[in-house]
């Protein structure tokens, strides 16, 4: 379930006079072709636009702020023009030493010829040509050359990407992320070795409060993850992927019904 910003008309209507504005500055771009730009669809857009949603989620004024110009850091641009919400971004997101993914190439990160393929530039040292081309062949070359011919990737000294900042992006984007990575690098012939891990199970339980101390319990484990991962004599060249979800199999709260 997304989470949603406060009832609050303003930051509605302050969407929508952005949305207009970036139109008009790009008349030669359609509505479509804008809202491929934030990564949304053309209905959720023109929905906020015109006033339709009442709630909008953290994740749609997120990619709506960034589309129309709002870049740097996100969490001042909240705190200085959108108070309502700074909040509940600080509840979602991690804010410490992150930025977030330029909005063009975190398109890309949806498509799933070309996201193992970023990842693998924007963790630790980066990637080069060889190791794409070894892991991935020619397709994946071929991927990686329309990437730096973009400009969303840079080579520098034979190597593609290098980060030393913890990247952020929308929702939308890592619940695909989430899923590509288990689907195509989870190895169930690893199970035995200990190397890796994977758990999943249903519940019925009797309220919100629940669903609550499950959530607090995993963030306390993504904490305790993120000191393993921020000390220096744990870093490495191999890279790894870590992901942490709970949600109602159905779209309404309190969950009702189950099992386990």
């Amino acid at each position: 379930m997304d989470t949603v910003v406060s009832n609050n008309e303003s930051i509605v209507g302050a969407l929508g006079v952005r949305i207009r504005s970036y139109k008009k500055e790009h008349p030669n771009l359609s509505g479509a072709q804008i809202a491929r730009r934030f990564n949304m669809t053309s209905s959720s857009l023109n929905r906020i636009e015109n006033g339709d949603v009442r709630v909008p989620t953290i994740d749609q004024v997120l990619k709506i702020l960034r589309g129309t110009g709002a870049t740097g850091d996100i969490l001042k641009y909240l705190d200085e023009n959108y108070p309502s919400i700074a909040e509940t971004y600080r509840e979602v997101y991690d804010t410490r030493n992150t930025e977030f993914v330029p909005q063009d190439l975190e398109c890309h990160l949806n498509d799933k010829d070309k996201f193992l393929i970023i990842l693998l530039a924007l963790t630790g040292d980066g990637t080069t040509r060889e190791e794409v081309l070894r892991e991935f062949g020619r397709k994946g070359l071929s991927e990686l050359e329309y990437l730096l011919e973009k400009g969303h990737l840079i080579e520098e000294d034979g190597v593609v990407g290098k980060n030393d900042k913890v990247l952020t992006m929308g929702m939308e984007t890592v619940k695909k992320l989430l899923a590509y990575s288990v689907e195509e690098c989870f190895k169930t012939e690893m199970c035995s070795e200990k190397l890796n891990s994977i758990l999943y199970k249903t519940a019925a339980v009797k309220d919100k409060n629940v669903i609550k101390r499950i959530r607090a319990v995993l963030n306390d484990a993504r904490h305790e993850i993120d000191k393993i991962l921020e000390d220096p004599e744990n870093l490495g060249s191999e890279r790894i992927f870590i992901g942490m979800v709970s949600d109602s199999l159905i779209s309404e709260y309190p969950v009702v019904g189950g099992v386990q």
